[in-house]
């Protein structure tokens, strides 16, 4: 997976102060999220299941991911799985 880096403050008001400079804005920069989060999904997905489950658990949490994964899969929920 590519690295991530803790960010301080101090780079965040400096690389502001880099896109004022260049006369560039927040909808500058919407291409270049877009592409890097891309990125990550595509590690995500190549990575492993479990991989898949915790970052899945991290932004939905188990209550909402359950529900999801249920919706997707409408006769497994007659189940009872717990």
């Amino acid at each position: 997976m590519r690295s991530s880096y803790i960010v301080s403050g101090a780079r965040v008001v400096e690389m502001t102060k880099l896109l004022e400079w260049l006369k560039l804005n927040s909808s500058d920069l919407d291409d270049l999220v877009v592409d890097e989060k891309r990125e990550e999904a595509r590690e995500i997905n190549c990575d492993s299941v479990d991989t898949q489950l915790e970052y899945l658990l991290g932004r939905l949490g188990a209550d909402q991911l359950e529900v999801v994964l249920r919706a997707a899969t409408p006769g497994v929920t007659k189940l009872g799985f717990s």
